[in-house]
Order: C-alpha cells, then structure tokens, then sequence
C-alpha cells in the first residue's frame, strides 16, 4: 500500500513541478528564430550585466528578508515560550494572520503607511521627521522580514517548548549568565528548527514578486525580469 502510495506522489511531483520546470530548461538550448540548439541563451544569462545584476538583487533580499525574519522570530519565540506573557495566543495568532495576507496588499499596505502620501509620512513631516522612503532594496527587505517572520517564530517557538528544560538549568547552574546560556544551550538545540523556518524565508523572498513589482520601482529581481 505504502510503495503505490509513494508511487502515486512522486509521479503528481514530477506531473506539476518536474516536468514544467524541465521544459523551461530544455528550451532555453534552442535558439527562438531558427529553431537549432544553441547555448546561447544561457551564455547571455550568465553574463549579461542586466541578468547578472537582477540576480545579484535577488540574493540580497533574500538573505536580508532571511536575516530580518530570524530577529524579528527568534527573540519573539524565545519571549513568548520562556516569559508568561499576556495575550501570547492572540500574538500567535497575529503572526499567523500574517501569512495570509496576499503580497500585493501586504506591499500596498506599507505604501500607505510610508508612502510619498503615506500617513505615516506626512505626520512625520508635520513635525519636521524626513522618513526613509519605502521603496526600493531597503522597503522590499522590510516588508520580507515583516511578512515571513512567522515562520522563524513558529518553528522556533514549537522547538523551544519541546526541548528538554534539564540543559538550560544545568548551564545556569554551572555558571552561565543568561546571554551565555541562550547563545551555548539554547540557540544550538532550536537551530534545526530556526534553520528549516530561514529557509523557507529565504525560498519565498526570492520567489515573491508582489513585493518588488510594487515598491521595488527600479530595484530589478529575477521574478521582476522574468514577468517582464
């Protein structure tokens, strides 16, 4: 039963995700005008300035979104699963809101608050507060961090509660300060976990073209260049 049901998912696999993906691959050896293989595509690709530049683009929000994600989710995580603090199930659940938001509103909504007509920005101007622009690299990064933080939150605070309390109390007991502590004990035993949900922050930033359509303006990605 097991083997035909294996069978069966990797065949709908290779159906919606291989396949698809191994067409796009196999054309790009043939030259659109004439029809005869070519690598000349590729050649293009790998270095043009244009291409090289967009992907450059894209490993940097990448990362930044990755990286803004885990400060945001890892210290959240940690305050939420070691403090009682009140109103944690409706934090939980705010984060958890914020996955469903669809990436056009959720770039939209941020071009209303610190927009050039933001409100935000406009009563930072009543009182002589400049706000940094939304737009661009540093904008797209942002609004990365702030959507894909829950994921870093939610498997680092399942993590969190799930590993054995004896470890941090036998640091503590040793000597450890709580700074010591959470980067010696608590932080290695979460990693796989705080790993897997960056990865995912990672894969998902440098999918999304929402974001960088909207408030990227000149700022170009590989999503940006490959719908245009």
């Amino acid at each position: 039963f097991w083997s035909v049901v294996m069978a069966l998912a990797v065949s709908i696999v290779g159906l919606v995700l291989v396949w698809p993906i191994a067409q796009v691959l196999v054309l790009g050896f043939f030259d659109p005008e004439t029809g005869t293989v070519s690598v000349a595509g590729y050649a293009k690709l790998l270095t043009h300035p244009y291409y090289l530049g967009a992907l450059w683009n894209t490993m940097v929000v990448g990362v930044g979104g990755m990286v803004g994600a885990c400060l945001l989710g890892v210290p959240l995580a940690y305050c939420t699963a070691r403090y009682v603090i009140t109103g944690r199930g409706v934090i939980a659940t705010l984060a958890v809101l914020a996955l469903v938001s669809p990436p056009f509103i959720g770039a939209y909504s941020w071009i209303v608050v610190l927009g050039n007509n933001g409100w935000l920005t406009n009563q930072m101007k009543a009182i002589g507060i400049t706000m940094p622009t939304i737009y661009g690299v540093t904008g797209i990064i942002l609004v990365f961090s702030l959507k894909f933080f829950p994921f870093v939150y939610l498997m680092t605070e399942s993590a969190l509660r799930n590993i054995n309390r004896s470890f941090e109390e036998a640091a503590e007991n040793l000597g450890c300060t709580p700074l010591q502590r959470f980067f010696k004990v608590t932080l290695p035993l979460v990693f796989p976990a705080t790993s897997s949900g960056a990865i995912l922050c990672f894969v998902l930033s440098i999918a999304d073209f929402g974001t960088p359509s909207i408030i990227g303006r000149d700022f170009r990605t590989l999503s940006t260049i490959a719908y245009n």
